[in-house]
């Protein structure tokens, strides 16, 4: 598991591990909060750490997110709907916060 700052892109801390877990990813976070003040969280999706820490802001990554729609929507979707909503995932990666709060 690694943990970057991300105005910096500098490796605040990172662990070796055989599987990722939640108390795993708890217990980095708070060894990252003993140096640092956490102002949000980007994770890769697992729902038990989305809501490990309510009180910081914590959001899936783009990556992730679009991989859990193509799982449900597959990469060529037949309906016109689906097509739609590829559409629109795809477009999370470039739209600007104004655009996509609209």
């Amino acid at each position: 598991m690694l943990a970057k700052d991300y105005y910096t892109g500098k490796t605040l801390e990172r662990v070796y591990l055989k599987s990722e877990t939640i108390s795993s990813f708890i217990t980095l976070v708070e060894k990252i909060k003993q140096r640092y003040e956490i102002k949000a969280i980007v994770v890769d999706g697992r729902k038990g750490i989305l809501n490990a820490y309510p009180k910081i802001p914590t959001q899936m990554c783009q990556f992730h997110q679009i991989q859990i729609i193509n799982r449900y929507l597959t990469r060529k979707p037949k309906l016109e709907a689906s097509k739609e909503l590829r559409k629109i995932t795809l477009a999370l990666k470039t739209i600007k916060k104004e655009l996509f709060i609209r």
